[in-house]
């Protein structure tokens, strides 16, 4: 079977419309992520300029060449602009007003573009060409602050339109753009035009799962973590334990359960209010973050009380971290009508033993050490860790 050019462009323009059509749908459905406007955008501007191109020998020649490029020029660069603003950046809006506009200028003025069709395809392969591999670079260096399968779809995508537009570059340069216009006995056009369209549908629906992705990930993510705090809940605290647990144990580190009870809570409540109370809760739940290392767990574990899962070679270091948090604890207050409000923590430490699969049996013995805490006073460290532990702790106790 022979596919004819001008079919392919029909199929292509027919194929940006209703990606087009279909993101700004979802866009409107989904505001919060303007990534898919600008890809809509990307489409429609794309389905406007390949038309345009299309009818260059029947109307207005050098009207459709030097807008229909442009509008090529702004859907790519319209294309990246999404791709940054899903990462969270900025995008330079000058982009999207020199470069569609110096390209309809010199496709339809400068004459070595106008009176040369080869010139102008290849030139615009070539632009088109920067602006795929600048989205592949865009996306690799975001993958790294949040990874997607799909966002690596499609840049496999990026990279794949360098190869289609290579293969357009040297039909071109072959001298097919006057020669044979069917996908088989050498059309290098033809196949070059038919390998865009399957890698633009391939961009269209990886960008669109791309999104559907992220959104997944937030509602399992809001599943395992306080809304008040932003520390995990104790859902979450259960869910990423076993993991950690067996991090840990594959560098020959032991796990430490500390679990955190902040003294007296309920009189703040009572005398300053639940917006107070609320408030000394995140400032504690901040306090935890920095007072442990970036990877160890922090967790809500129900009311005033919170859990840190930290592991270390050093049988002394879950004693010691739990000071450093009950120090961070005790420094820690909010301003409400003039006063300073703080709380300090009764804090219970104990070990993960080696033959314990999950951290339960030592949140247990944790918490027993927390209410001696408790019982003693408050502002202290009670322990209840295994004989090497406790060893090395009486060993190297002043």
């Amino acid at each position: 079977m022979k596919l004819d050019l001008v079919t392919l462009l029909l199929v292509v323009v027919a194929s940006y419309l209703a990606f087009g059509l279909l993101q700004w749908r979802v866009w409107l459905r989904q505001p919060q992520e303007s990534a898919v406007a600008f890809w809509a955008a990307s489409n429609l501007a794309c389905a406007g300029g390949s038309l345009m191109l299309g009818l260059q020998t029947v109307l207005l020649p050098a009207l459709m060449i030097g807008i229909g490029n442009a509008l090529l020029a702004m859907g790519y660069v319209l294309m990246w602009f999404g791709l940054r603003r899903f990462a969270k950046q900025r995008v330079d809006w000058r982009w999207l007003a020199l470069l569609p506009l110096a390209m309809a200028l010199l496709f339809s003025f400068v004459p070595w573009f106008a009176d040369h069709p080869a010139h102008r395809v290849q030139a615009s392969s070539l632009l088109i060409a920067g602006f795929s591999l600048a989205c592949f670079f865009q996306g690799r260096s975001a993958q790294r602050a949040e990874h997607l399968d799909m966002r690596r779809v499609a840049m496999g995508a990026q990279l794949a339109m360098c190869g289609a537009l290579a293969l357009r570059a040297y039909g071109v340069w072959q001298g097919e753009l006057q020669g044979v216009n069917f996908v088989g006995g050498g059309s290098k056009l033809a196949l070059a035009t038919l390998l865009m369209l399957i890698i633009g549908l391939i961009w269209n629906i990886s960008v669109l799962l791309m999104v559907g992705e992220r959104l997944a990930n937030r509602l399992a993510n809001a599943a395992d973590f306080d809304a008040l705090t932003g520390v995990l809940n104790r859902s979450g605290l259960r869910h990423r334990a076993g993991k950690y647990l067996s991090a840990a144990r594959q560098e020959h580190a032991r796990c430490f359960v500390i679990l955190i009870d902040m003294d007296r809570f309920k009189s703040v409540n009572d005398t300053h209010g639940h917006s107070t109370g609320d408030r000394l809760l995140q400032r504690f739940a901040e306090a935890l973050r920095f007072a442990v290392r970036q990877g160890d767990l922090v967790a809500r574990h129900g009311g005033e009380e919170f859990v840190c899962l930290f592991s270390s070679s050093s049988p002394a270091a879950g004693l010691e971290a739990a000071e450093r948090i009950r120090e961070a604890c005790a420094s820690t207050f909010v301003d409400t009508g003039g006063q300073r409000i703080g709380r300090t923590a009764s804090i219970g430490v104990s070990d993960v033993q080696a033959d314990e699969k999950k951290i339960d049996a030592a949140l247990d013995r944790a918490d027993e050490a927390m209410y001696r805490a408790k019982q003693a006073g408050g502002n202290r460290v009670e322990a209840a860790l295994s004989p090497v532990s406790v060893d090395f702790r009486t060993a190297t106790a002043p």
